[in-house]
């Protein structure tokens, strides 16, 4: 089988969720099949799967503008017509054709992994062109995706009609399980874990004014987080809550960084309000580390019973289970054993063999 995956996504963006899904998804390709991955070529290179038989064409972007502008869709239109593919499965919902996803004359699967443009429309799309793309796309498509059952839910209280191609296929951890688990043991200054990114919607304040109560009555514990720089906003924002000394900023980190940090800290914390699916928790629990997670949207569905939750705006509620964490390290070890047993329940490897599934029942 030969799989054409229009790679718009890594001209997006060179890291980030959904690149590191098809990175895992195409590389847990069975090795008879032909996976064909188009991108735009980066000085700073994307990390891009890994396959036997992996067809990476990527298009070099030349002076002058205009010309390499006109050109690019033309390349990548010619490539997929004059490749004998048999189903098309884009990164995105806009493609490098700059055409609708009609236009490849293929069966066309794509994945929805969350209605976050629909949610939080003024956050994250407040001229509603991705909401456009991925309507056409949706209406297009022979074949979707979803990575939770709450996103299959969310996406058919818009488009009720597409529920016959819809199939839900959950994601998992690229991090491996240790050989056996950690001991109670954690950094010799405690800290609190933030992974990813700070949009409104992914409520890091609360957790901020949850660690400023949790230090009235311990001055020790510190909160890490790890992504893009604070912003002007977040600096004040923590100043204001005499949190400067307190909160760390450790930039992005490499998976083997990453790992040691979630398997030191007390919990991980995830105050979101909406997720599609929600990897880092269980990455977190692939490392031996506790969690503490909103219970809203898909996380219920995602951690099961191996996270403490909470209300996502309640800063009291957040605060008890931190402190709760903190006080009680067998708790915490606990929490640690359920998770590892949790974690195993999903895999990349079945996601691919799901998805392969998908697309063999289309031709």
């Amino acid at each position: 089988m030969h799989i054409y995956y229009d790679g718009q996504i890594y001209a997006l963006q060179k890291t980030g969720g959904i690149s590191r899904y098809f990175a895992n998804l195409i590389s847990r390709l069975p090795h008879t099949h032909i996976p064909t991955l188009t991108s735009i070529y980066r000085r700073s290179p994307a990390t891009y799967p890994k396959h036997p038989n992996l067809r990476l064409v990527r298009y070099l972007r030349f002076p002058p503008k205009l010309i390499s502008q006109q050109l690019e869709p033309f390349f990548f239109d010619v490539l997929v017509n004059f490749e004998h593919i048999d189903i098309i499965h884009p990164t995105f919902f806009e493609t490098l054709i700059k055409k609708d996803i009609r236009a490849y004359q293929k069966p066309v699967v794509i994945t929805v992994h969350d209605m976050i443009h629909e949610r939080f429309p003024a956050q994250t799309d407040p001229d509603g062109r991705y909401a456009l793309s991925k309507r056409e796309a949706i209406d297009s498509a022979d074949a979707i995706i979803c990575v939770s059952h709450n996103t299959k839910s969310d996406l058919l209280e818009y488009y009720p009609n597409v529920d016959p191609k819809v199939t839900v296929i959950h994601l998992a951890s690229q991090f491996s399980l240790p050989q056996r688990l950690p001991d109670a043991t954690t950094a010799s200054v405690p800290y609190f874990l933030y992974v990813g990114s700070r949009d409104r919607y992914k409520n890091f304040s609360v957790l901020l004014n949850a660690l400023s109560n949790i230090l009235t009555v311990n001055s020790d514990v510190e909160l890490r987080v790890v992504g893009q720089p604070f912003s002007k906003e977040e600096k004040k924002f923590i100043q204001n809550l005499s949190l400067t000394e307190r909160v760390t900023n450790c930039g992005f980190l490499s998976d083997i960084a990453l790992t040691e940090q979630y398997s030191k800290c007390i919990a991980f914390v995830y105050p979101s309000v909406y997720e599609g699916f929600g990897i880092p928790p269980l990455e977190s629990m692939s490392c031996g580390g506790a969690v503490i997670a909103s219970n809203s949207s898909s996380i219920p569905e995602v951690v099961g019973n191996a996270a403490l939750l909470f209300s996502p705006n309640s800063v009291d509620e957040l605060t008890d289970r931190m402190r709760y964490l903190l006080e009680s390290p067998l708790a915490r070890q606990r929490l640690v054993e359920q998770g590892y047993k949790r974690v195993k329940q999903f895999s990349w490897g079945k996601t691919a063999a799901q998805t392969v599934a998908v697309y063999e029942s289309l031709l």
